[in-house]
């Protein structure tokens, strides 16, 4: 969850002003659902949910928290791409576009594990013969959710990187145009002419950088709806329907334990 969370803080100020579309709403909402059933899955004394079930629940969970990263992370990259930057602001663009690749690698191995246990977890009756006898369910889960915290605890570190990058070249560009202003001959007022009030927030930078006037304009609709925006609408609506089932459960279970 932290790593998902920083990457989003991080890139959020790099985006471009965009009207959102279908999937640009129901991504950040199917990660935060993800997010909680991965917690959820594991009271199952409230819930109900029988113990051996528990792994197949939260294997479930974990394949649309993969899903829904992979997709963010690729729907972010495509919208800082195409985005309308101007003057030293493009560097900060590159830079990020260029930053995002190894997100979206991370993702992929997450999506993949997150695959590879769900399917293991469907299919363990069956494959429970031979060499893969000398092992337990546990076990094996234990050997797929190893390199999940390590592609994580990576992927923290990668965006403590980008975040440093993205503070270096904001603070550059804040640097030039204060520059740029104290070199403009200064009018009776006091001010620079024809430049704004000082701040020494980079913020105040950034947004000067990247273009102010764009105009928003949508580039979704009904009929334009595409494959991948359905399939995001039903995931999160199973989503959202387990969520509702287990707090369902807990406001049960705790209204028994009151009476």
């Amino acid at each position: 969850m932290a790593t998902a969370y920083a990457g989003t803080m991080i890139g959020s100020i790099v985006l471009p002003a965009h009207v959102p579309g279908v999937r640009d709403l129901l991504l950040p909402l199917l990660l935060s659902l993800s997010e909680f059933l991965l917690f959820a899955v594991l009271a199952y004394k409230i819930t109900g949910l029988a113990r051996g079930h528990v792994p197949l629940a939260w294997w479930s969970s974990f394949m649309i928290f993969g899903v829904a990263v992979f997709a963010s992370v690729r729907r972010a990259r495509r919208l800082v791409a195409a985005g309308i930057y101007s003057g030293q602001a493009r560097l900060v663009q590159r830079e990020y576009v260029k930053r995002m690749v190894v997100d979206l690698r991370g993702t992929t191995v997450i999506l993949v594990i997150g695959v590879s246990g769900f399917t293991f977890q469907l299919c363990y009756g069956r494959l429970h013969t031979g060499w893969i006898a000398a092992f337990t369910s546990n076990q094996v889960n234990l050997v797929l959710a190893v390199p999940v915290l390590g592609v994580l605890a990576a992927g923290l570190r990668n965006h403590r990187t980008t975040a440093a990058l993205l503070r270096a070249n904001m603070t550059r560009i804040l640097t030039r145009k204060q520059q740029a202003n104290l070199t403009r001959p200064s009018s009776r007022f006091g001010r620079t002419q024809g430049s704004p009030p000082s701040d020494s927030s980079p913020v105040v930078g950034i947004s000067d950088a990247i273009l102010p006037g764009r105009e928003f304009t949508g580039t979704s609709s009904v009929g334009g709806l595409r494959i991948s925006a359905i399939a995001i609408a039903a995931l999160t609506g199973a989503a959202v329907a387990a969520v509702f089932a287990i707090a369902s459960k807990i406001c049960v279970s705790g209204s028994e334990e009151i009476d």
